[in-house]
This record gives C-alpha cells, sequence and structure tokens, in this order.
C-alpha cells in the first residue's frame, strides 16, 4: 500500500529488485563456467575467456581537445577602432576617389598642386592623385596595420589565422610599402605632402625644352625627398612660396 503511494519510491524498488535478479544470474552462470572442464585444450586455465578477457590491455585514448578551444588565442592583439571622425571617413573611403582630403593642405602646397596638375596636362603627362593631408589618428592606424603584417606574415599560430588574414588585406588596401613604415611626424599630417602617381610623355617639352619629371615638380615647388624607396611621395619646398610668381610667367 505504501508503494501505491508513493510511485518514485516504487520504481526505486522495482528496479533494485530487477538489479539484484539480473546480477544473480550472471554470478552463476560465471560459476557454472569456471566449474566446466575444457576438452578441446590441455590448458584450460589460461584459454578461458574469462582469463582472457582480464589478460587484455586496456585502451589508451587521446584526449579530445575541441578544434575552437585551440585557436581561441593570438600573441598578437587586433587592430584598435578609428575613433576620430576625419580618420574613421578616410578609412571608410579607401579605394574610392574619397580617402583624398585635400582641404587640410596648407595653401601654399594646395596651389603647387593645382599648379602641377595643370603643368603635366599642358605637355601630356598624367597625374594620379592618390593621397594628400591625413590626419594623425589616420596615420597612427598607418603604422599599426604596418607593425602587426611585420608580426603576422610568418605567424603561423593557429589563434592567430584570422588576425593574419584580417590585417593582410588592410595592408593591401592601403598600398603600403613592405620597406617602409610610416613615420610619426608626416608630410601629410602636416598638410605638406602628397601621393601622386606621376608620368610624362616620352622626350617631354616645356617652352621648347625636354624636361624631367624631377625638374617639373621643383618648378611648381615640390620635391620627391626619398625616391628609392617612395617614388610617389612629394615634399613641399619651403622655398616654394618665393617660386609661384616665377612658375607662373614660366607657364606654356
Amino acid at each position: 500500500m505504501k508503494e501505491a503511494d508513493n510511485p518514485q519510491e516504487s520504481n526505486r524498488l522495482q528496479f533494485t529488485r530487477s538489479f539484484v535478479r539480473v546480477f544473480s544470474c550472471l554470478a552463476l552462470a560465471s560459476t557454472f563456467a569456471l566449474a566446466q572442464p575444457n576438452p578441446s585444450s590441455p590448458e584450460a586455465d589460461t584459454s578461458h575467456w574469462l582469463d582472457r578477457l582480464l589478460k587484455m590491455p586496456v585502451p589508451k585514448f587521446a584526449t579530445f581537445v575541441p578544434a575552437q578551444q585551440m585557436s581561441s588565442t593570438c600573441s598578437v592583439q587586433p587592430l584598435q577602432p578609428i575613433f576620430e571622425p576625419g580618420a574613421a571617413w578616410l578609412e571608410a573611403s579607401v579605394g574610392t576617389i574619397s580617402v583624398i582630403d585635400t582641404s587640410g593642405l596648407t595653401e601654399a602646397t594646395a596651389s603647387a598642386l593645382a599648379r602641377l596638375q595643370d603643368l603635366v596636362a599642358a605637355i601630356g603627362g598624367k597625374l594620379e592623385l592618390k593621397s594628400a593631408y591625413r590626419p594623425p589618428a589616420y596615420q597612427e592606424h598607418l603604422q599599426a596595420v604596418w607593425d602587426k603584417w611585420k608580426v603576422l606574415r610568418r605567424n603561423r599560430q593557429v589563434g592567430c589565422k584570422d588576425l593574419r588574414v584580417e590585417i593582410e588585406t588592410e595592408f593591401q588596401r592601403h598600398n603600403l610599402l613592405a620597406t617602409q613604415r610610416p613615420v610619426s611626424d608626416s608630410d601629410h599630417t602636416r598638410g605638406v605632402g602628397i601621393d601622386a602617381a606621376l608620368t610624362l610623355p616620352r622626350g617631354a617639352r616645356l617652352n621648347r625644352r625636354r624636361i624631367s619629371l624631377d625638374r617639373l615638380v621643383q618648378m611648381v615647388g615640390f620635391k620627391r625627398p626619398d625616391i628609392r624607396h617612395d617614388p610617389v611621395h612629394f615634399r613641399l619646398l619651403a622655398s616654394a612660396a618665393l617660386a609661384f610668381p616665377a612658375a607662373l610667367n614660366s607657364a606654356p
């Protein structure tokens, strides 16, 4: 009657009784098997199934580590987000013409650029502006991309795979040079530098005189400070303001 009043207790008792019955049957079967002779083998003790079972080696299982746990860490920290509005706007505009900010150039630099564009067009050349003014926060971002790519390009940590792909994409998207780290005190952040792909036709002439690329940019007040490592970078000369009237008078 008590078992009926408490179903859980009743189930527990039924399970216990069933377990005892099964265990008793197994014990009797084992005893009977041990008591039987083995006529087919003279070594009954060693060939018995129970002895074989006891002598079987215990298998060793490798420790399972989930793949997600193995790749969850990387020794290199991810890029920091850009909070400065001007820098964030430039970063979002990479790959478009909007990434070129000429509004932050000094007045003398902007005038020299306009003059250079006119002269290049007049002699049949081509000038493609790549970069102009850069906010300091944007320059710091370029430095961070360069620094992290230098560390990650040969890093084969499983946990760094996604970050390595991200940094490589950023490095290529900004057209950074592997041999030249973006400097902190940049001509771009001071508004006196531009990056431009400038080509002149073969045998270019100005006022009937042969003229080279570097001579042309010097006429308007620019100079390439490091032709070997950064041939597309042009910096405004300190004397550029004095060169403007002479350059205007020599226009074709």
